[in-house]
Formats: structure tokens, sequence, C-alpha cells
């Protein structure tokens, strides 16, 4: 085969298969079952481990995202357990009614890329506050920080 032949070849292998994860990251994210609320949780720390920044601000509550959010590339992120604190616990972390707000208290360990921003590499206890935003028709994390 001439060498003109094998790169065509191999632009051509290297093109189909961008385009097929590239579809697959797509249908991944748009997976997700926003009517539950732990899989939209489970969603964000995918997209987070994957640092898609994008994916990410898509869970969350706008004013959240835009107001207190910046990404923070990671080596990666995992996430060890995500329990969902009953009414009374959750309102420790959220005034919001129950019907409409789930509070989460999430175990991840975190590694992030190079020193890292605002955290160090550990294991981490968070509370993540999810809402119910009917007219997305999706939950959406509002708040999160330390338990």
């Amino acid at each position: 085969m001439s060498a003109i032949r094998c790169t065509l070849l191999l632009a051509g292998c290297t093109a189909l298969l961008m385009s097929t994860a590239c579809q697959l990251s797509s249908r991944s994210a748009a997976a997700v079952t926003r009517r539950n609320p732990e899989a939209v949780l489970r969603a964000y720390f995918t997209a987070w481990n994957r640092n898609d920044s994008n994916t990410q601000k898509s869970l969350m509550t706008a004013n959240y995202a835009d107001r207190t959010w910046y990404p923070e590339p990671v080596e990666s992120v995992v996430l060890v357990s995500a329990e969902m604190l009953d009414e009374d616990s959750a309102r420790l972390w959220s005034s919001g009614p129950f019907d409409t707000t789930r509070v989460y208290r999430v175990i991840f360990d975190y590694n992030p890329k190079g020193r890292g921003f605002s955290m160090e590499r550990g294991r981490y206890s968070w509370t993540y506050t999810l809402i119910w935003d009917a007219d997305r028709g999706s939950w959406l994390i509002s708040n999160y920080g330390p338990a």
C-alpha cells in the first residue's frame, strides 16, 4: 500500500473513531433520567470526571452555575456514595419543601489535575441540594458544599 493510501486510511479511521466517541458522549449526557434526582447527581459526577463542564452546568440551576461555579480540571473524581437525607435531616441544609427539594450526603474522592484550585486531593463529604424545575422537567443541583 502506498504511503498516501495509508495516510488517507488512517485519517478516515481517526475521523470515524472521533465521530463515534462524540456521539457516545452526547448520548450519555442526553440519556440522564432527569426526573430522578440521584441520576442527575451521578451524571454531574460523571461529567466532572470527564472534565465536561458544559454538561455539569446543564445539571445545575442557572443562577447557581453562573454565580458561584467554575470548572476545576481533574485527573479523576470518584463518587463513593450518595445518600438521600430524610425530610427531617434535609431541613438542616435546605428550607425548601420536600416534594420539590432533595438533599444528598455525598462522599467522593477528588484527584485534581495539577495542584488544584479550591480543593486538595482527598476524600470529601459534602451535601448536594437538588430542586425540581417544572419548566425544564428536571431535578437540578442548586447548592453544594462541605457537610
